[in-house]
């Protein structure tokens, strides 16, 4: 299973990545799961990035932080 989770930009220029969400990921990692994470709070890329990265690629899941 690949799952997707996204850090989504809070608009602000100081990045702190969300402790929770690495926790997440390393637990799914370890249960053997395909995890990626799309961090668009620290590129600050728009909207369409984001669509267009899901378009390309295929998840079964994706989970969403602020």
């Amino acid at each position: 299973m690949r799952i997707l989770l996204v850090v989504y930009d809070s608009g602000m220029y100081i990045h702190w990545f969300p402790m929770s969400l690495a926790y997440i990921a390393s637990v799914l990692k370890r249960k053997g799961y395909k995890v990626e994470i799309y961090n668009q709070d620290k590129f600050h890329f728009p909207e369409e990035h984001l669509t267009e990265y899901l378009e390309n690629h295929e998840f079964d899941v994706v989970g969403v932080t602020n």
